[in-house]
């Protein structure tokens, strides 16, 4: 025979105490919700919390991001005729003649004195160096293997910095990033944002999306963004015969020299592509729908409010006359 002793008072029943029976009770729905669930619903609760904060954080130092991009992106003209002995004003400049006023022969001359200076003053810089590769590939200056030559060297260049920066944080050697996992183009983010992403949805041509699908080629190694970027280029100049020859570089990069095998995932993405197409256009006619539908429900109302209005003064005139 079980009984209950109550370990302050000595007190002994053989019937459950309430605060036990409840906290048996919640333990044998906690096991229900995890055999059903996977988890608890407190458990699940606070995994949502903690989900919509890192999702707030994240909208905010994203937010703050881009403002800082395109802050940098706005002022670049101006930075650098206010203080063109600054390197910093003359990179950006730089790609402002390029991307922003799609000024080449502009953007050309100052490339090279980007470079110039860059060799005078020291080491290797990946910021210009990225710059100057999607500008060679972009106007055709330099051959497709110089090209990634160059983005080796600049690549190496990144990494050093980064080893630089972490020790000068203190990081310990056993800590050392390996090449192969090291995210490459991290020193090209705000650029990436400001100039060439922004610039390419303001531009409305070939040329701002063209620029924005080689960066992210060259520089993130990212295939689908860069085909995307090709595919809102060909919108704009689907004849354009360097477009063609640069998107073909990019797929031979990334798939090889089957042209079966690069046709096909041509195909599957561009399938893809169009399914998202419809799928937007679906959203957007369920939105429509949906703004119909109340937009209808409100007339019926403003009528039935107006009838019920008429009615009540029709009323009062009636019991007045009576």
């Amino acid at each position: 025979i079980f009984f209950y002793r109550h370990s302050s008072t000595g007190v002994c029943s053989f019937q459950k105490p309430k605060k036990m029976k409840y906290i048996d009770e919640q333990a044998q729905i906690e096991r229900q919700q995890i055999k059903k669930l996977g988890a608890t619903i407190r458990q699940i609760a606070l995994a949502t919390k903690l989900q919509a904060l890192w999702r707030g954080y994240q909208v905010r130092t994203y937010s703050r991001y881009v403002a800082r991009a395109m802050q940098i992106s706005v002022h670049a003209e101006s930075r650098y005729l206010s203080n063109p002995d600054l390197d910093a004003n003359l990179y950006n400049y730089a790609l402002h003649c390029f991307v922003g006023m799609q000024d080449i022969a502009r953007a050309r001359r100052a490339f090279v004195e980007s470079l110039r200076r860059m060799q005078w003053r020291g080491p290797d810089l990946p910021f210009v160096i990225y710059s100057y590769c999607i500008f060679a590939l972009v106007a055709r200056d330099e051959a497709y293997m110089d090209v990634m030559l160059l983005l080796e060297r600049a690549r190496v260049a990144e990494y050093q910095l980064d080893e630089i920066k972490r020790k000068k944080l203190g990081a310990a050697e056993d800590s050392k990033v390996d090449p192969e996992l090291f995210r490459y183009g991290k020193s090209y983010d705000l650029a990436n944002t400001g100039f060439f992403k922004h610039l390419a949805v303001q531009s409305h041509n070939s040329f701002g999306w063209e620029a924005y699908a080689i960066c992210r080629f060259l520089v993130y190694r990212d295939f689908n963004t860069s085909f995307d970027g090709f595919m809102n280029a060909f919108r704009f100049a689907p004849d354009d015969k360097c477009l063609m020859d640069n998107f073909n570089t990019m797929m031979i990069h990334f798939h090889g020299k089957n042209k079966k095998h690069r046709d096909e995932v041509v195909v599957e993405r561009m399938s893809r592509l169009a399914q998202i197409d419809a799928d937007r256009q679906e959203i957007l006619r369920q939105r429509r729908v949906y703004a119909q539908t109340r937009s209808n429900a409100a007339r019926s109302i403003q009528v039935w409010f107006k009838k019920c209005k008429e009615n009540r003064i029709y009323d009062a005139f009636m019991d007045g006359v009576r």
